[in-house]
């Protein structure tokens, strides 16, 4: 993604058992990182060696998360929005999207209730299974990231077909054209017109 200054901001998938502890990330400078990228990406069919290689070895590198949103996401008068409800990785594609839809969800239930409590209850009920929904697609979306082997082989003979046969406005209607109407009483339904795929 190209940002306002020029530079060019980008993310990668390596498949890991176990998350990098403080230590581990401590001892791993800027040029361990790119260098392990250039092997790992060595034989990838895309951009990403480039890329690499045009990348400064002391930028700072850092792992990103997918963290399990929270049972709850409110307490008393506190109540938690966007990614701090629910943080996905970047393949998602979604995080902004998701805060403003929380944000016109909220509004509604605070709107059709007097007991905030009560109002973000709401709100969490009705934002719960299209967050689970959202945060499943990238997990799916990160598995096929980052895979080695035979499996990116696969992927990549396959995905030019997958693409032209499942890549349509329709396909991906349920995550780009996901509509709140805003002037509906919240009667804690979702109110949204759109029916998602279900993830596994």
């Amino acid at each position: 993604m190209a940002s306002p200054d020029g530079s060019v901001w980008w993310f990668a998938n390596l498949p890991r058992a176990d998350e990098p502890t403080a230590a581990d990330l401590a001892a791993t400078s800027g040029s361990q990182w790119r260098q392990r990228l250039l092997e790992v990406f060595a034989g990838d069919r895309s951009p990403a060696v480039p890329l690499i290689r045009a990348t400064p070895p002391d930028s700072t590198w850092f792992p990103l998360h997918d963290m399990r949103a929270p049972k709850r996401w409110h307490r008393g008068r506190v109540v938690l929005i966007g990614d701090a409800a629910h943080v996905s990785s970047p393949s998602s594609g979604q995080g902004a999207s998701m805060a403003f839809e929380d944000a016109v969800q909220l509004a509604r239930c605070l709107r059709d209730r007097d007991d905030p409590p009560a109002a973000f209850h709401a709100y969490q009920r009705l934002r719960a299974e299209r967050v689970s929904k959202v945060l499943a697609g990238a997990r799916q979306v990160n598995r096929s990231k980052a895979a080695t082997g035979m499996s990116r082989v696969l992927r990549d003979v396959t995905f030019p077909l997958f693409m032209r046969k499942f890549s349509t406005p329709e396909a991906f209607a349920w995550l780009y054209d996901h509509r709140i109407d805003f002037h509906r009483p919240t009667d804690d339904q979702p109110a949204t017109v759109s029916g998602p795929p279900r993830y596994r």
